[in-house]
């Protein structure tokens, strides 16, 4: 009975947050045809159709992250508080960079993100290490694209 209570709370974590993540990006999908394409790109930018599994596969890892915590009784006060706004901050990057076309705002935002999200590793790698490991390539994907970012906000 717990191994399916466990299931049914792993599956809750991850199609809320993959769920989500979809939902944004299709909402700002919209904006890549009409505004995005006619940005200039920085050299090192990865093709579009990258970034739909690469997010897939990091908001997979980051529900996982969440529901240990979760597991283990410790996704209450702080340690909930710095996940949902970092995940927050996630997602509305997406809507101040894609769909209100403001890339410097999206520069700063992203930054708050990476404090967040490094503060939530460190919280959460206190709590369960493997939970903290899981977040680390998703602050390496967040540090590239602050990168990204910058680098669009100088070439625009």
């Amino acid at each position: 009975m717990k191994q399916l209570k466990d299931v049914f709370s792993l599956s809750i974590f991850i199609i809320i947050i993959l769920g989500a993540g979809m939902f944004i990006g299709t909402i700002t999908a919209i904006n890549i045809p009409t505004w995005f394409m006619h940005l200039e790109s920085p050299f090192f930018a990865p093709p579009n159709w990258v970034f739909a599994p690469v997010w897939s596969i990091l908001y997979i890892m980051i529900a996982v992250s969440g529901w240990l915590i979760y597991k283990q009784g410790q996704l209450k006060e702080k340690a909930f508080i710095v996940y949902v706004v970092q995940l927050g901050l996630n997602f509305l990057w997406s809507f101040i960079f894609f769909c209100w076309h403001d890339i410097n705002l999206a520069l700063l935002e992203m930054s708050v993100l990476w404090v967040f999200l490094a503060w939530n590793i460190k919280i959460f790698s206190n709590i369960n290490k493997t939970a903290g490991y899981l977040l680390v390539p998703y602050l390496a994907w967040i540090s590239f694209a602050w990168v990204l970012n910058f680098s669009y906000a100088i070439l625009n």
